[in-house]
């Protein structure tokens, strides 16, 4: 063992060592967190590995280390390119990742004794894939959040800038194709930003996915499972924020609460399983009724709340905005539902259609009058007293007067 470690440059233990340790690192982490990463461990296990047969050139045969190390090579861009596909979400052709890596391995067998149509080879593989890399990291800007992505783009945009110097001072007769091969500035230079380069990538990686895990735990904590709406708890925040602030400067808003009539008797004669249906198109159509800067809530069984914010500083005016919008939400609450069940006869799936109601409670606050335990238990009132009407109705005791 130590007589092949003797046997190959620094630079290549250097980032055979980086390899390793950041294969082992990724593996740890994935073990613990998110076994994704054992995707990305196994692509940094082959960097180490390419690396080991380049640098065993001259102790191990010749086809051994040409076909493997760049085999190696091959798979590593792949996999990193299939890699950064999948974090993303963005979808390409497997064309355009998986044929290069096979048609360079075959090139590499073809041309064991050429050195300089493999190192003409490895150099467009390699530029290929750093590009096609950079331009999906690139995509990716777009797409998600966080610090991890600016990392990553960084250390692909100074690979594949490196590659395409590299190419560029081949093509102009400035450079050798095989200097990097040998001790010297070329290869100095190379192993620097390429070790630099990869030590970014999976610092990257271990960011995003640590700002991934993150989102989905606020998620989690802040959104109802079932519906995907706000939570009870977005509730209690939102409204202790509306509540506390000074009365001089704050708007009116406004808060509907509402509980879909007769739903036990769905869950009762057709199961809870065509009930959590309904409740995901009802939040849907809730989402799809209010603007964007409303909250939808479900607080928990068929009870949701509305939370309209700043709607004027009027209290008449906000009322009958209020108002409005609860009608419509009746409104579009009314419309049929296609639910999927199965035929008890058949044991076929089929929609049936089944039609809903809602009683609302509407109030009306602001600033600092009232606390948001106040708020929420006159709606409460409010949304009993329009059940009492015979249900399908609107309720409103304005609060905020």
């Amino acid at each position: 063992m130590l007589t092949l470690i003797d046997a190959i440059q620094p630079l290549y233990l250097v980032n055979i060592a980086v390899g390793i340790a950041l294969a082992l690192c990724v593996a740890f982490v994935a073990t613990r967190a998110d076994r994704d990463l054992l995707f990305w461990a196994s692509g940094f296990a082959l960097y180490a590995l390419s690396f080991a047969l380049f640098g065993l050139r001259d102790t191990i045969a010749s086809a051994t280390s040409i076909i493997g190390g760049n085999t190696a090579m091959a798979l590593m861009f792949a996999l990193f390119t299939e890699g950064i596909c999948r974090l993303y979400g963005i979808k390409i052709s497997r064309w355009y990742i998986w044929t290069t890596p096979v048609l360079a391995i075959l090139g590499f067998a073809l041309l064991t004794e050429n050195l300089e149509g493999r190192i003409t080879l490895g150099v467009a593989m390699t530029t290929y894939h750093s590009l096609l890399v950079l331009y999906l990291v690139t995509r990716s800007l777009l797409l998600a959040e966080g610090r991890g992505k600016w990392i990553i783009f960084a250390a692909v945009a100074g690979y594949a800038l490196m590659f395409l110097v590299r190419s560029a001072l081949v093509v102009l007769g400035i450079s050798s194709g095989a200097s990097f091969l040998s001790p010297g500035t070329g290869q100095s230079i190379y192993f620097s930003i390429a070790t630099v380069a990869v030590v970014m990538f999976a610092i990257g990686l271990l960011v995003n996915y640590k700002e991934r895990a993150e989102a989905m735990a606020w998620q989690q904590a802040h959104h109802d499972p079932l519906t995907t709406v706000g939570n009870r708890r977005v509730l209690q925040q939102r409204l202790i924020a509306l509540t506390t602030q000074q009365a001089a400067t704050a708007s009116y808003h406004g808060l509907i609460l509402m509980d879909l009539d007769h739903f036990k008797d769905l869950n009762d004669t057709c199961g809870h399983t065509l009930g959590d249906q309904l409740l995901v198109l009802v939040a849907d159509r809730l989402k799809n009724t209010v603007s964007n800067t409303d909250v939808v809530i479900r607080l928990g069984g068929d009870e949701f709340v509305i939370l309209l914010e700043r709607l004027d500083p009027d209290p008449a005016i906000a009322r009958d905005n209020a108002l409005h919008i609860a009608r419509r939400l009746l409104e579009h609450i009314r419309q049929p539902y296609q639910l999927l069940t199965t035929d008890d006869k058949t044991g076929e799936l089929k929609h049936i259609t089944y039609n809903v109601t809602a009683s609302m409670g509407v109030e009306i606050f602001s600033g600092n009058a009232f606390s948001h335990e106040d708020v929420l238990r006159a709606a409460d009132i409010a949304m009993y007293k329009a059940k009492q009407h015979g249900r399908n109705d609107i309720h409103c005791d304005n609060i905020g007067k």
